[in-house]
């Protein structure tokens, strides 16, 4: 940006991927200069599912806003290329919050969690375990059926819907069914992660003639982020994720057992993960609870 006739750098991300391709050296001296603060966004590599279905890991690339950084120094070196680099020493602004991506990096999906007392309540049906931990209490987990697909009764007859005839990956928003049907554009970006917030979004489905690895199909792909059951202080227990979620990215359907007002409500004394569904869209023909 420009500050009183100097263009200054105002942002960077250290993602420790840079050699002896940085250019324009000069703006983050004139940010050493005039005392700008520059925000910081840190980087880091992991491990982690593809969303392809040919490929069970990927690498990916995590970033996080780490606070506001004041150019203390400069000096240059020589890249491995010959070629002259920039070296900056910047110093973070006190008052901010703690560090957020050195906890981020602490609980990743490969550590060994203290108080576990079961180690996947999935049963394998996961591509991950997920483990149920309590460090508050001698309590175990509630028992439920782990199921990964929603339970229709008998009476549950819907007519499918029409799919697209795309052939490819449904690249071309305009003559796709099902993108059509999300205001004329596939609602995910290459990562699978909503670019858009839509109240309702329509995925390619059975009656598709596109492929698996259609970028129009994610929450049908399963999980792709570790998560754990915990136990609460004062509210139960409750489900995180031990790596980063990037924003707009799926991370898992909550699957149940469907069911008429009448037995809900016959129900509701033994469980209380009930709630109404389908009373908002048209595409609903009745109303219905998920358990």
């Amino acid at each position: 940006m420009n500050h009183n006739g100097l263009v200054v750098a105002t942002s960077i991300v250290a993602s420790g991927g840079y050699a002896d391709d940085m250019e324009n050296g000069d703006v983050l001296m004139n940010s050493l200069s005039t005392k700008t603060p520059v925000r910081v966004v840190r980087g880091w590599k992991e491990t982690r599912a593809s969303e392809s279905p040919d490929s069970r890991a990927e690498i990916v690339s995590t970033y996080i806003y780490d606070g506001l950084y004041t150019v203390e120094k400069y000096w240059t070196k020589t890249g491995h290329h010959g070629k002259l680099v920039f070296m900056f020493e910047l110093r973070r602004n006190p008052g901010q919050p703690e560090l957020a991506w050195k906890e981020l990096k602490k609980s990743n999906k490969y550590r060994a969690c203290s108080g576990v007392c079961v180690n996947d309540i999935s049963e394998g049906k996961e591509p991950f375990p997920i483990c149920a931990v309590n460090m508050m209490d001698s309590e175990n987990h509630p028992q439920f059926n782990y199921i990964t697909k929603m339970m229709y009764p008998d009476w549950f007859s819907p007519i499918p819907p029409e799919g697209c005839n795309c052939t490819g990956r449904c690249s071309d928003s305009r003559k796709c069914q099902c993108a059509v049907k999300n205001g004329g554009e596939i609602p995910f970006n290459h990562n699978g992660a909503i670019v858009e917030v839509k109240p309702l979004v329509y995925e390619c489905g059975p009656s598709c003639k596109c492929p698996p690895s259609c970028y129009n199909r994610v929450s049908q792909r399963g999980i792709k982020f570790q998560l754990e059951i915990f136990k609460t202080e004062s509210r139960g227990w409750g489900v995180r994720c031990l790596t980063f979620i990037p924003s707009g990215s799926f991370i898992c359907e909550y699957a149940g057992e469907l069911l008429e007002d009448k037995e809900a409500e016959q129900r509701i004394g033994n469980d209380e993960y009930l709630f109404d569904i389908g009373q908002n869209y048209n595409d609903s023909s009745s109303s219905q609870k998920n358990q």
